[in-house]
């Protein structure tokens, strides 16, 4: 069971990664074989190009053509 979750996510977070140029990475739920939580890091100039990133993501992970639903999801910005 881990072992098909991992092959999941790598898949997923390789396609995130490609597509959208961000860091995406597993924190959390890694003893669990039927959920995962993922953070994912995108850097921009402008607010909204972030915002439209991060939306774009969730909408390819639900479009995703393997078992993966997102139950929550929660952005935060950060201003340098």
């Amino acid at each position: 069971m881990f072992k098909d979750k991992r092959q999941v996510l790598r898949s997923l977070q390789s396609r995130i990664r490609d597509q959208f140029g961000v860091s995406i990475a597993e924190t959390g739920a890694q003893d669990s074989w039927q959920t995962a939580e993922l953070t994912i890091a995108c850097a921009a100039s402008d607010a909204n190009y972030a915002r439209a990133t991060l939306e774009k993501i969730a909408d390819f992970i639900e479009d995703f053509h393997l078992p993966v639903t997102i139950i929550a999801a929660e952005s935060e910005l950060v201003y340098f």
